[in-house]
């Protein structure tokens, strides 16, 4: 089932694409303000499952999701559930690593939730893998092979956010704050989950990096590495030959 290889998925029904891509050979000027859901208002969805943790997956399929809907303009949600039950690299629910999800997302790639919703399922099954809930063969989204890359600065990060859509980052958990707005982060606080970045904000002289995760929509301050939002930060191409194939 899982293939090391480039082929790519030729499916059947074909998406539309959007004609407003725009490329990184201009000069770009930055708005002093930016939200991605502001713009794709139709790309906005709540985060998944409360059942299944996969912290080290959810900021990563939430952009994903986002950033294959601003280029088909049609809202998708990219299945946990798959992930979950068809990616033998990671664990599921309990645990794994956000590089080798993304490698299977351009190597195997993966379904989205009107194909795999969510049933609960928590083991590997290869089968359950092969078909939609509804008995159709599957459409696999997959990443341009190769093409991600871990961003740190500031600028190219909000570039990549205003021409791509939402990045992927890893963050200190803090599911235990209360503030919508984390100033600095405690040491002890060992534990990190993925988010995803969709924006940002200049106000009181300072830029603050807005980004969505399971427990809604925080900000924090930019440059300062805080919560070290800006130690790993992902940003994942769309395969567009496979999309106009669907």
């Amino acid at each position: 089932m899982y293939l090391f290889t480039f082929l790519y998925c030729i499916d059947s029904i074909s998406p539309k694409m959007s004609n407003k891509e725009p490329r990184y050979n201009m000069e770009i000027k930055l708005p002093s303000n930016y939200s991605f859901f502001d713009e794709y208002p139709y790309c906005q969805y709540q985060p998944f499952n409360g059942s299944c943790d996969a912290t080290y997956a959810q900021g990563v399929l939430l952009s994903v999701s986002h950033r294959f809907c601003r280029l088909t303009e049609e809202q998708l949600t990219m299945s946990l559930q798959y992930l979950v039950s068809c990616d033998p690299l990671n664990l599921g629910c309990r645990d794994g690593n956000t590089q080798s999800l993304i490698y299977f997302l351009e190597q195997e790639g993966i379904t989205d939730t009107k194909c795999h919703p969510w049933e609960n399922k928590f083991e590997f099954n290869t089968s359950f893998c092969a078909k939609c809930k509804d008995g159709s063969d599957p459409f696999h989204y997959r990443l341009n092979p190769l093409s991600y890359k871990i961003m740190k600065d500031i600028t190219k990060i909000q570039e990549d956010i205003y021409l791509k859509g939402p990045v992927a980052c890893k963050i200190v958990d803090l599911s235990g704050a209360d503030e919508d707005i984390i100033r600095g982060y405690d040491e002890k606080m060992i534990a990190t989950q993925t988010a995803e970045i969709i924006g940002w904000e200049e106000k009181e002289e300072l830029v603050w990096i807005v980004y969505h995760e399971k427990w809604g929509i925080k900000r924090v301050r930019a440059g300062f590495n805080d919560a070290l939002i800006e130690s790993e930060v992902y940003s994942m191409i769309p395969e567009e030959l496979v999309i106009s194939m669907k």
